[in-house]
């Protein structure tokens, strides 16, 4: 207590308060940034490929946004009430935004308003399906940005995608886990994945130590940069030593508060 406001003391504050320009959309744009880095290190070309996103709050309002405009097909999206999927393609998610703050809920928002006319126009067929069924669909990325442990023993022998994007906290049991491991799936953890959030908030943090004010463009760059770089370290710990992407994200981690606790003086580094 020292009698002052002290804005750094917390984080994920409103910006008049002293929060960060770019808090609400970095979690999903760094999972995009994420998938698209670890794509490029695969040699795969992402243009094209079908995805599908459990949870569509700020996470993966925002990750279906960056995904669209980078080329990938949003094919499925969910809430809590449930689903659409459209083969086909969501061309515009804007639109099924629109459609879910009119009816409250994305089932149906395949043929409600503006986005029926879209996809009656395109002769798109869409349909209704559940937020369990949004993660085994024939996609090849599921991204669970929902809840937790909604990967399981269960259901992790029918997933169909070929990586899984984890921007919600632990939405893979550990069973699931070495499921996807004999079948050959890559899991972009958690830990990494939804970093851009975190990252942010240090930046909220740091502007506030130092009595700065970044335009939300500077920030969500800057966010860039370090999720690419963390990628980066985690994909070179995994060919390293032979691990998964989880395994790798932790031994980068510990081997980052080994160094810390060696010199324990050492200042946070200046922002990129």
């Amino acid at each position: 207590i020292v009698g002052k406001d002290e804005p750094a003391v917390v984080t994920g504050k409103p910006v008049e308060r002293g929060g960060s320009e770019g808090r609400t959309e970095a979690t999903g744009l760094g999972g995009s940034v994420a998938v698209l880095s670890f794509l490029a290190h695969l040699g795969k070309n992402p243009a094209g490929m079908t995805v599908s996103i459990q949870g569509f709050g700020n996470v993966g309002r925002y990750l279906a946004e960056s995904l669209s405009a980078a080329g990938l097909k949003i094919v499925a999206l969910s809430d809590s009430k449930g689903g659409i999927y459209i083969p086909g393609g969501i061309e515009d998610i804007s639109a099924v935004e629109a459609c879910k703050e009119r009816s409250g809920k994305l089932a149906g928002c395949y043929c409600i308003g503006s986005v029926c006319d879209i996809y009656n126009k395109k002769k798109l067929d869409g349909q209704d399906v559940s937020s369990d069924e949004v993660l085994t669909l024939p996609v090849d990325i599921i991204v669970p940005a929902a809840l937790e442990d909604v990967l399981t023993e269960k259901n992790a022998p029918l997933i169909q995608a070929k990586y899984v994007l984890e921007l919600a906290n632990g939405p893979t049991t550990a069973e699931a886990d070495t499921i996807f491991a004999h079948r050959g799936i890559t899991v972009i953890p958690d830990i990494l994945a939804n970093a851009g959030g975190v990252v942010v908030s240090y930046f909220e943090w740091y502007q506030n130590m130092h009595g700065e004010r970044w335009e939300k463009a500077d920030v969500l760059a800057k966010m860039k940069k370090y999720m690419e770089a963390a990628v980066e370290n985690v994909w070179t710990h995994a060919r390293k030593h032979n691990v998964s992407l989880r395994e790798a994200a932790y031994i980068a981690g510990l081997e980052r508060l080994r160094k810390s606790f060696q010199n324990p003086s050492r200042s946070p580094r200046r922002v990129l």
